[in-house]
């Protein structure tokens, strides 16, 4: 499996050397053009709080991705074996594993695949599938989607727009007393069952945010494997690569484990 991260909404200058642009930028300026904004969209269905779009600095993360994507990459480009594999994989480079992309149901996740995998999605015509099991899991307000149950993402950028984006996975928000290791497990769940079993897909591009894949790796990773993935968050537009086991115990239950010597980190880091 090969998972996809978008970047984080929030950005903030390092070093201003104006005044004047110092309270511009300042957080009580951007926190009243974001209530300004919000008042125009009452009457729409966007919002610069709930559901948060990409923001100039994700989107050219994204772009950044989408080069590293655009050509495919060999040991000879400096790669690992399994580096090179989950680029080919993610890219769809021709001899690759067929794969499918997935999405949460948050727009600045969704945006992300638009742009980095646009070249893929140009050459493909293929469906991206938004899943709520893969939404964030944080309670802050920002993490909650404004895509219906049923229905994908609204994406504001052009070139997002243009992606064919199902919802048929989508089952609406999170609850809000839900519990976050039954969603991982929801998604375990969908690799096999759809991706692998309806779509026979041999790997999954999933686009989702860095508190979700932390949880991620640390449910499914063996316990006894101390692993970097499972206590950090992934940079803004990391690529994560591994490997996802299925097995089923006597009691019929499904269980999953990540194998720990195919985690690779294809681009980006952690944090």
């Amino acid at each position: 499996m090969s998972f996809l991260h978008p970047p984080q909404r929030h950005s903030s200058p390092t070093h201003v050397p104006c005044v004047r642009t110092l309270h511009l930028q300042s957080f009580p300026f951007r926190l009243l053009r974001a209530c300004v904004r919000e008042t125009l969209c009452f009457f729409t269905d966007d919002s610069q709080f709930v559901d948060s779009p990409l923001s100039s600095l994700g989107m050219a993360q994204a772009g950044a991705l989408a080069t590293f994507l655009s050509h495919a990459r060999t040991e000879e480009h400096g790669l690992t074996k399994a580096e090179a594999a989950a680029h080919a994989l993610v890219r769809a480079s021709p001899g690759a594993p067929g794969s499918v992309i997935a999405t949460s149901t948050l727009r600045r996740a969704a945006s992300t695949v638009a742009i980095s995998c646009a070249e893929r999605l140009r050459r493909t015509g293929e469906t991206v599938y938004a899943l709520s099991d893969l939404q964030e899991m944080s309670p802050n307000v920002d993490t909650l989607a404004l895509a219906a149950r049923g229905m994908a993402p609204p994406l504001r950028e052009k070139q997002a727009q243009s992606m064919r984006c199902s919802g048929a996975h989508n089952a609406g928000n999170k609850p809000v007393r839900g519990r976050a290791d039954v969603r991982l497990q929801g998604f375990a769940e969908w690799c096999f069952t759809v991706a692998q079993g309806q779509l026979g897909a041999t790997g999954v591009v999933a686009a989702g945010h860095s508190l979700w894949f932390r949880a991620f790796m640390d449910t499914y990773l063996p316990k006894s494997v101390a692993h970097e993935s499972r206590k950090k968050k992934v940079r803004n537009c990391a690529l994560l690569a591994f490997t996802l086991q299925k097995g089923v115990t006597a009691e019929g239950k499904a269980v999953f484990r990540i194998v720990p010597e195919s985690i690779a980190m294809v681009y980006g880091g952690y944090h």
